[in-house]
């Protein structure tokens, strides 16, 4: 009954569950970055065995962490397009209010629907845009440093081995990231969709009943337009 009442929470409100994950994440990271890059770099040289091709091994690491770099700026695009997207919304939602005007005459269970949904596409929208700068503003992605460059260089580290732990490493450290910055992205992108089908529902509602409306009543329509 637990998890039957938590699927339904998430499918609510999907905010809730971003957070439960991202609480999950920094739970089990545990240790400053540096200490988590030092434990992640000694279990890769652990694994590291002299049978193994380190030069298709090089190439496949090389692979792995410019994969992971494509994946955060995939993300980081898609969620900037979210927020271009609420700029629009906002434009739209600001013309909206005169559509519950006095002019429009329509039933009373009528507009407090359509201004009902109206009022939740708002937090919906606006939702959609936190999430979206969120994804953007997850930090802490670990990049090629030139100084750690030069230190390898100085302490004629440069190997493939060495080459094969950078890569790995980095790759490995930024999963955690990667997934919370996924996260924010799924959020952002159902808060949206919700918000825009709420917002064209408010807008139907009202669109409909006023045209029943002018059906209904002889000279409704020329009324308005005298109006």
């Amino acid at each position: 009954m637990g998890k039957f009442l938590r699927k339904w929470i998430f499918f609510l409100w999907p905010p809730y569950e971003a957070y439960i994950a991202r609480k999950f994440i920094d739970t089990n990271m545990s240790g400053s970055p540096q200490q988590r890059m030092e434990w992640i770099q000694r279990d890769i040289r652990k694994s590291l065995s002299e049978s193994i091709d380190l030069g298709k091994t090089q190439s496949l690491a090389k692979f792995v962490f410019e994969s992971e770099s494509k994946r955060k700026e995939t993300i980081e695009n898609k969620a900037l397009a979210f927020m271009f997207a609420f700029s629009v919304c906002v434009s739209v939602i600001s013309v909206l209010p005169a559509l519950f005007g006095e002019k429009l005459n329509i039933p009373c269970r009528a507009a407090t629907m359509s201004v009902s949904f109206y009022g939740l596409a708002i937090p919906h929208l606006l939702m959609a845009a936190y999430y979206a700068i969120q994804a953007r503003r997850v930090s802490g992605f670990a990049l090629p440093s030139a100084d750690e460059s030069l230190k390898a260089i100085r302490e004629n580290r440069l190997t493939e081995s060495e080459h094969i732990v950078m890569y790995v490493s980095q790759a490995k450290f930024n999963e955690p990231i990667l997934t919370k910055k996924a996260n924010c992205l799924a959020v952002a992108e159902k808060m949206f969709i919700r918000g825009l089908f709420l917002l064209a529902f408010a807008g139907s509602i009202t669109v409909v009943t006023k045209l029943l409306v002018a059906q209904s009543v002889p000279g409704a329509s020329s009324n308005l337009t005298a109006g």
